[in-house]
This record gives C-alpha cells, sequence and structure tokens, in this order.
C-alpha cells in the first residue's frame, strides 16, 4: 500500500516535467536533447579514460612484478603473477601498496646510508 502513493507522485511529476518541456517549445527542447547528449557523450569518455587509465596502470605493475628481483621468498614473484592477472586492477592496487611502494622506500634509505666517495 506504501508503493501505491510513490508511484502516483512519480506519475504526476513527470506529467508536469512533459507539460512543461512542450511549453516550452522546439528551440528549448532541441537544446536539452543537445546538452544531454553532450552530457552522456562526456561520461562515456570519462568511463573509457578511467578504464584506460586502469589497463595502463595494471600492465606497468604487471611489468615491474616481472623485472623485480628482490622479493623476501623465492616464491613471492608467482603469488604476485598470479594475484595480478585474477585479480586484475584490484590485485595491482594491492601490489603498488605492499610491494612497490614499499620496496621501493626500502631501496631509497639503503642508497642514501651508502656513504658518498670524497674526491
Amino acid at each position: 500500500m506504501n508503493r501505491l502513493p510513490k508511484l502516483f507522485v512519480l506519475l504526476l511529476g513527470s506529467l508536469v516535467f512533459l507539460s512543461e518541456v512542450s511549453a516550452m517549445g522546439p528551440v528549448e527542447v532541441g537544446s536539452i536533447l543537445v546538452a544531454s547528449f553532450i552530457g552522456i557523450l562526456l561520461f562515456w569518455f570519462f568511463i573509457f579514460f578511467i578504464v584506460f587509465a586502469g589497463a595502463i596502470f595494471w600492465v606497468w605493475m604487471f611489468i615491474d612484478c616481472l623485472t623485480r628481483e628482490n622479493y623476501r621468498e623465492q616464491n613471492d614473484k608467482v603469488v604476485w603473477v598470479i594475484v595480478l592477472l585474477l585479480a586484475s586492477f584490484l590485485g595491482a592496487i594491492i601490489y603498488y601498496f605492499f610491494i612497490k611502494r614499499k620496496l621501493g622506500v626500502k631501496q631509497v634509505r639503503k642508497r642514501d646510508k651508502k656513504p658518498k666517495k670524497r674526491r
């Protein structure tokens, strides 16, 4: 019983909107259609950009995983390759924070601790 009033309000609101759009005339309705088309186009462009950037990020992490040599154990590389293949973008994010960022910071610290040669 509670759904019936909500449905009635929704139908009444859509009728009011349609009457307002028809009162605008053909020029205004055309501009609304063009604006909505541009909005939809921008939305899909944004979705495409996010998917493309995610794919590039995944490939970058996958190549890093295959070329990295300083894992703690020998089986870690195999485990991370499987994680990256099965979890794709989410696996790439996990790999970035657990391996690339953590081991990258350790490498920078080791490099900074080395004494510099004096001339």
